[in-house]
């Protein structure tokens, strides 16, 4: 089984690739999180759906350094540039208001 590393490891990787650039350039990409916490709920934990904030805001730097996010409204009117991508939360715990947002802004 691959570990965070090696998704990690793959996943720059493949962002580099020509093939997965053009992929990339021409699709919506949509990052979903579910619970941005040192200490996640049980079920976050069981079922690896927490970040850490060290983890989330290094992913936020490589997301927008490689993608141009934008906004649910912007998506609505159909403004979407070439690497177009969506940070979207599922739920709406409270770590996401505490530790996700003030990174985003």
């Amino acid at each position: 089984m691959i570990g965070t590393l090696g998704r990690t490891a793959i996943g720059l990787a493949a962002a580099r690739m020509p093939s997965v650039q053009e992929i990339l350039r021409r699709a919506l990409t949509v990052f979903l999180y579910h619970e941005v916490s040192e200490r996640p709920s049980m079920f976050s934990r069981e079922c690896g759906l927490a970040v850490t904030l060290r983890q989330f805001t290094d992913q936020v730097r490589f997301i927008t350094e490689t993608f141009n996010v934008i906004s649910m409204d912007e998506l609505l009117v159909g403004q979407v540039p070439p690497r177009a991508a969506l940070i979207t939360f599922d739920d709406g715990s409270a770590s996401i208001f505490r530790q996700a947002v003030p990174i985003l802004h």
